[in-house]
């Protein structure tokens, strides 16, 4: 077990970076929600900054403090549907355990009619069932943490780089990640118009979750209510996270050549950065997938490279290229 201690200064830095990032969603959120004790908590350390460093940003929210009792969630406002409907919502919590508060919260934002939600943890357990759209930093299951810190977020669902190829700011969209489980079961299916992926249902991967010995789970990205890509990875070696499959829905990915191309929305960029956090956490020193042909570059972009000796695997037609990547450890540094 490991403890962490986090100071004053050093939550504020996290916050400032979860701000900066904040602004590059598209929409941002007008409708913040802290969530039980501990998000309001939160909240007193997040106004002064956003006065201090994003005054345009604290001119345009409004607050709704949401209760949790009994698995039951309840926006503490007297007109929820008319304060949440149509708007984007912010949910924040300062530490996610299982991640089911987080869910069940999610779930009642967009019963109440929410376009959109977004949703932060400062800090965020590794086995949580539901990845927050942005956190600070991620402990082990058994680790406890006390709020004073010395390390620095080195995870996070966005898209990279700040600004695109043309120097403009990269928006964002809200974006969740959650284990699969029985509830998405009867979920649409991503069609990513890969056969042999395609073929596979949701009950096929949540069986071998359940009784697979390579202790493989699949990870599914959604944005609302829609499922819009997933992930599977397996840890049979200690020292390398194979992702045995990732993909993006059709209609999200980029299309055609040159001018004509249609830029995909980075989701599979996402799954990618998520990946590596996920290797982090689990201490391995690679990670390691099969490469459809024509995706090659798309993985070369993640510094990754065919594995020397290994030849191309042929399925359904298809034709796959072992690639691996190394994790990094260095840790990011925070802006002053």
């Amino acid at each position: 077990m490991v403890t962490y201690f986090l100071s004053k200064d050093e939550v504020r830095a996290y916050l400032r970076d979860f701000l900066a990032r904040l602004e590059r969603l598209d929409p941002i959120p007008t409708v913040w929600c802290p969530v039980t004790l501990s998000g309001t908590t939160l909240l007193k350390e997040l106004i002064p900054l956003m006065k201090e460093y994003h005054p345009e940003l604290a001119k345009k929210i409004t607050t709704i403090g949401v209760g949790v009792k009994n698995k039951t969630v309840k926006f503490e406002t007297k007109f929820p549907e008319r304060e949440v409907a149509k708007k984007c919502v912010l949910l924040f919590d300062s530490s996610m355990h299982t991640g089911g508060t987080m869910r069940r919260c999610v779930a009642e934002a967009m019963r109440l009619g929410a376009s959109g939600v977004a949703t932060y943890s400062l800090v965020m357990k590794r086995g949580s069932c539901f990845i927050p759209t942005f956190w600070g930093m991620m402990i082990d299951d058994t680790d406890r943490i006390y709020f004073l810190l010395d390390k620095i977020p080195n995870g996070r669902l966005d898209y990279g780089p700040e600004k695109d190829a043309t120097g403009k700011a990269r928006k964002i969209s809200c974006v969740h990640v959650a284990r699969l489980c029985e509830d998405h079961l009867k979920t649409k299916p991503v069609n990513c118009g890969v056969i042999s992926l395609d073929r596979v249902t949701w009950g096929d991967r949540h069986f071998d979750m359940q009784a697979g010995e390579h202790k493989e789970c699949t990870y599914i990205l959604q944005t609302g209510a829609e499922t819009v890509g997933y992930m599977s990875v397996h840890l049979s070696d200690p020292a390398c996270l194979f992702v045995t499959e990732i993909a993006v829905d059709k209609k999200h990915q980029g299309k055609g050549k040159g001018k004509n191309r249609r830029k995909g929305k980075g989701y599979g960029a996402i799954l990618m950065r998520f990946a590596d956090t996920l290797a982090r956490q689990c201490n391995c020193l690679w990670v390691r997938l099969n490469a459809i042909e024509e995706k090659i570059s798309f993985y070369e972009g993640f510094d990754y490279q065919k594995i020397p000796g290994r030849k191309p695997i042929v399925l359904d037609h298809e034709k796959y290229f072992p690639m691996e990547h190394k994790v990094v450890y260095l840790p990011l540094k925070l802006a002053p």
